[in-house]
C-alpha cells in the first residue's frame, strides 16, 4: 500500500512539473509571438516614415539615416534567429527592405514642384535609371493607401511604363531575330538587277515606296500583304535637278541648303552616291541604298500629289529623323522612335493623312494602309498619292514582272487565297526555287 501511495504522489509530482513546463512554453511562445508582432510593427512604422519622406522635400542624409537605422535593428534580429522561431519570415523581410532601400543609392534629387495650372503639388523625382523612377514611385504610392486612390491614373501609366522597360529588351531581340529570318532557302529574290535600274530611272525624290519579301518570318506578325516602306530622296545631284525651281531656296541648291541644316547627312550623302532611301529598320533611322527596298520579291512606288516645296521640307525632315532607333513599342505618338510608316507620316507632317488600324491595342498604320489609302482615293479628284510603278510575281516564270494600276489598287487584299484562285501549288514552290 505505502508503495503504491509513494507512486501516485510522484505521479502527482511529475503531472504538476509537467503542468508548469506547458504553462512556461505557453508563456515563452506569448512572449516570441509579441517580440515577432514588435518586430514587425517597427519594421512597418520606420519603413512607412522611409517612405513617406519620398512625399516631401528632405535631404538625403536624412533619408540615409532611417535606412542604417532599420538595417542595423535587422541585422541584429536576425542574428537573434537561433531565439526567434520566425527568422525565415524576418530574413524575407531583409531581403526585401534591403532591395528596397539600395535603390536610395540612385537618388539625385527629391522635389515638389508645382502645377501651372491649379497650384497642386506634383511629386517630381530624378534618378540615374527610369526604371528605379516609376519603381520607386510604385512604392511610394503603395505605402500609402490614401495616396494611391488618388492617383489611380498615374498608377495605371507608371505601371504600363514599368512593363515596357521590363518587355522591351525581350520583345525587341524577338523582333530583330524575326526580321532576320526567312523561311525559305532561295536567295534571289523575284525583282532582277535589270529592274532595278528600271525602277531608279523611274522614281523620283519624295517618293513613298513599299516592299514585300515573300516566306519571311515577320510577315505572319504583320498585318496585310505589304511588309515595310520608305522615302526615296536620291542623289544630291538628283535632288539639286529636281528642287532647283524651288522658291523656298532662294537661289540656292537643295545640298548647300541640306549642308547648312544637316551636316551629318550632306556628308554622309556625298561620301556614298549609293545611299538614296530613308527607311526605319532594325537598326533604326537610316540612309540605305535603293536595292535595300528595291530588290525583292514585290515593289511599289507612289508619289505623293504635293508641291516640290512639300517633298523637299519632308525629305529634310526625314533627315532629322536618321539616327533614331526603330520602335518596338509602335508608340505613334513618339518623336525618339520610329516605325516605318511613323518616319513616312512624320515626314510630311499635315500634308498626307494615313489610315490606322487597332493592334496590339494600339492604333497603328501598317504599310499595307498606305496602299489601302491609294485604293480608296485613287478615283478621287483630290487624292494625295499617285501611282508610279508595281512589279508583282509571275508565278509560272517565278519572276517578277511590271504589274499595273489596278492590279496594285488591289494588292493590299491579298493572302493565300488570292494564289489559291490562280495556282497555289505553284507558288508554294517559290519558297524553294
Amino acid at each position: 500500500m505505502k508503495g503504491n501511495n509513494l507512486s501516485g504522489i510522484i505521479d502527482e509530482q511529475i503531472r504538476e512539473k509537467k503542468g508548469e513546463v506547458i504553462g512556461l512554453e505557453y508563456l515563452l511562445s506569448l512572449v516570441q509571438i509579441l517580440i515577432f508582432l514588435g518586430i514587425i510593427y517597427f519594421l512597418c512604422k520606420d519603413t512607412y516614415r522611409v517612405f513617406k519622406g519620398y512625399l516631401i522635400h528632405i535631404e538625403r542624409k536624412i533619408l540615409i539615416a532611417h535606412i542604417v537605422k532599420l538595417l542595423i535593428f535587422l541585422a541584429v534580429t536576425y542574428l537573434l534567429g537561433d531565439r526567434i522561431p520566425y527568422e525565415k519570415i524576418v530574413f524575407f523581410f531583409i531581403l526585401i527592405l534591403i532591395a528596397s532601400f539600395l535603390v536610395v543609392l540612385s537618388i539625385r534629387q527629391v522635389e515638389i514642384e508645382k502645377s501651372k495650372k491649379n497650384g497642386e503639388k506634383i511629386r517630381t523625382f530624378k534618378y540615374n535609371k527610369k526604371f528605379m523612377k516609376y519603381f520607386l514611385y510604385l512604392l511610394v504610392s503603395i505605402s500609402n493607401f490614401n495616396e494611391l486612390k488618388k492617383r489611380r491614373k498615374f498608377m495605371k501609366i507608371a505601371t504600363k511604363e514599368i512593363f515596357y522597360i521590363v518587355v522591351f529588351p525581350a520583345q525587341k531581340y524577338i523582333a530583330v531575330s524575326l526580321t532576320a529570318l526567312e523561311l525559305t532557302p532561295r536567295k534571289e529574290k523575284f525583282i532582277s538587277d535589270k529592274q532595278l535600274i528600271e525602277i531608279k530611272d523611274r522614281i523620283q525624290p519624295g517618293d513613298i515606296l513599299l516592299k514585300r519579301n515573300d516566306w519571311q518570318a515577320t510577315n505572319f506578325s504583320m498585318p496585310g500583304f505589304w511588309t515595310h516602306t520608305g522615302i526615296y530622296i536620291g542623289t544630291l545631284e538628283l535632288m539639286d535637278k529636281y528642287f532647283e525651281d524651288v522658291d523656298d531656296l532662294e537661289g540656292k541648291k537643295f545640298s548647300q541648303v541640306l549642308k547648312e541644316c544637316n551636316y551629318k547627312i550632306y556628308k554622309k550623302l556625298s561620301d556614298n552616291d549609293k545611299l538614296t532611301v530613308i527607311e526605319s529598320i532594325a537598326e533604326g533611322v537610316s540612309i540605305k541604298e535603293l536595292s535595300n527596298i528595291a530588290k525583292v520579291d514585290y515593289f511599289a512606288a507612289l508619289r505623293p500629289n504635293v508641291s516640290k516645296e512639300v517633298k523637299m521640307k519632308a525629305i529634310l525632315k526625314a533627315g532629322e529623323f536618321v539616327g533614331k532607333p526603330y520602335d518596338y513599342h509602335f508608340n505613334s505618338k513618339s518623336r525618339e522612335a520610329f516605325i516605318c510608316t511613323e518616319l513616312v507620316r512624320k515626314s510630311y507632317a499635315n500634308n498626307l493623312n494615313f489610315m490606322y488600324s487597332n493592334k496590339f491595342g494600339k492604333k497603328i498604320i501598317f504599310p499595307n494602309n498606305v496602299a489601302l489609302k491609294y485604293s480608296k482615293e485613287r478615283k478621287k479628284g483630290n487624292r494625295e498619292l499617285d501611282f508610279v510603278l508595281f512589279y508583282d510575281l509571275n508565278i509560272k516564270s517565278k519572276k517578277a514582272f511590271e504589274n499595273t494600276e489596278a492590279e496594285f489598287s488591289k494588292s493590299y487584299k491579298r493572302s493565300l487565297a488570292y494564289y489559291r484562285r490562280r495556282d497555289l501549288l505553284r507558288y508554294l514552290r517559290t519558297i524553294l526555287d
